[in-house]
């Protein structure tokens, strides 16, 4: 049980955040199996002394739902819906290029996959984009600019978090979005 109000079937966005040390792997595997989380995208963070993990949940309150995975076009991308509302969490595992193609693949599917679910970008209140922190501005600007480009002004709440690592040591960047119905 995550709280009172809700239960892991109602969770449409879960995250972790593991410290990066020789038990990362484990202790990933383990709450990406409880969570339907992708291992791959769990985030090398440098926690506080003694803490081994954090997860950031996102849930709907008193709704069930769902959870599957989908690799498609180099993307592996973790699909939560509940109530109203989705979550998806892509990251590109396909050969390595820079930062922008990637979010290019990624954004292609994650535009399929919300059609897929009946939809659109300006459903999608929330974005949020890790990356390995040493990018260079311009490829920071180039990868804002394309994921800009799927929506309408201001466009959804964003944001690009500078990251060690992830968990898979080839992933350079991740995508997650979470759409809501407003009626």
């Amino acid at each position: 049980m995550i709280g009172a109000w809700a239960s892991l079937d109602a969770v449409v966005s879960a995250h972790l955040f593991l410290a990066a040390d020789a038990a990362a792997t484990a202790r990933t595997e383990t709450a990406a199996a409880v969570l339907g989380a992708d291992p791959g995208a769990a985030v090398l963070a440098m926690l506080p002394h003694g803490a081994a993990a954090v997860v950031d949940i996102i849930a709907e309150a008193g709704a069930t739902g769902s959870t599957s995975r989908v690799v498609s076009n180099g993307v592996s991308l973790v699909e939560r819906r509940a109530g109203k509302a989705l979550g998806l969490a892509a990251r590109w595992t396909g050969p390595q290029q820079p930062p922008a193609a990637a979010t290019r693949c990624i954004m292609e599917v994650v535009s399929h996959r919300l059609a897929a679910h009946g939809f659109r970008f300006a459903d999608v209140v929330k974005q949020q984009t890790y990356y390995v922190g040493a990018a260079s501005e311009k490829d920071l600007h180039a990868n804002m600019t394309i994921r800009n480009a799927y929506y309408a002004r201001p466009g959804p709440a964003s944001t690009g978090l500078a990251v060690h690592g992830f968990l898979d040591p080839n992933c350079r960047i991740t995508v997650e979005v979470l759409a809501s119905r407003r009626s």
